[in-house]
């Protein structure tokens, strides 16, 4: 299913993405965008960063990260896919990372060959 995400919706300011030295670069290039959100453990809207979940080219899910409060959000919809900003060489061995902004700390580290798991951490590991 193609999940339809409104380029409309897009502000390119990306100010919390550069205090954690992802470069304007590697986020026009990732199509990453600010957008307001509504977050259901929040109870508020608020300003989130937008990670377009694609296959084959195709948008199949967007997932949302609150810049003002560590909280996640999907659109109804989305597949649980690897979130793989770039193509992946299968010749190369494979860098797994528990989030979005992880693997793109990986890509400005010129590591590339990253995928971030869908869904983060279970919640039962976050609390131990």
């Amino acid at each position: 299913m193609q999940i339809t995400f409104k380029p409309e919706t897009k502000i390119k300011t990306h100010t919390w993405l550069k205090k954690r030295g992802i470069s304007e670069a590697t986020i026009n290039k990732l199509d990453i965008y600010e957008c307001s959100k509504f977050f259901p453990k929040l109870e508020k809207e608020t300003k989130a960063l937008a990670f377009p979940f694609k296959r084959g080219g195709q948008v199949v899910g967007v997932k949302y990260r609150s810049t003002e409060d560590k909280a996640f959000t999907q659109e109804q919809g989305s597949e649980q896919i690897f979130y793989y900003p770039l193509p992946i060489d299968e010749s190369r061995p494979l860098i797994i990372t528990e989030g979005e902004v992880d693997a793109l700390s990986c890509i400005e580290s010129g590591l590339t060959n990253v995928v971030s798991v869908p869904g983060g951490a279970p919640i039962k590991l976050l609390t131990e």
